[in-house]
């Protein structure tokens, strides 16, 4: 896996996320799901579908964020993990006694090539 399989990979986890959570508003989980997951469902239920379609945005828009973020703290450059002499976070893949090491500061930054995959 190099850095683009990377980004893809965490890009189709996060639509995923959001297709999981629209659902979630539509049908809540479980035999018996918790009270406030019932009542956002009630609420969501009688909205209009122009505001159900506003609702998937924002959480897109969540997801979407807040994976950058964290992409943006691998790639050194968030709040947390911007100071080399305080340490870096690294990904690695291996695969059949290979190693890639995904987080690679000589190459392009996650968060350019995840940014490059959505709309804001």
């Amino acid at each position: 896996m190099n850095k683009e399989e990377f980004v893809q990979l965490i890009y189709e986890i996060g639509e995923g996320t959001v297709d999981c959570e629209v659902g979630c508003l539509e049908k809540p989980p479980g035999r018996q799901p918790y009270a406030s997951m019932i009542a956002r469902s009630q609420w969501y239920a009688g909205l209009s579908d122009h505001d159900k379609t506003m609702i998937r945005e924002v959480i897109r828009f969540a997801a979407q964020f807040a994976i950058f973020g964290v992409l943006c703290e691998f790639d050194g450059v968030g709040g947390v993990a911007g100071n080399p002499e305080d340490g870096m976070l690294e990904i690695r893949f291996r695969k059949a006694g290979e190693e890639t090491l995904i987080t690679d500061p000589d190459q392009e930054e996650l968060h350019g090539l995840y940014r490059s995959l959505i709309e804001w």
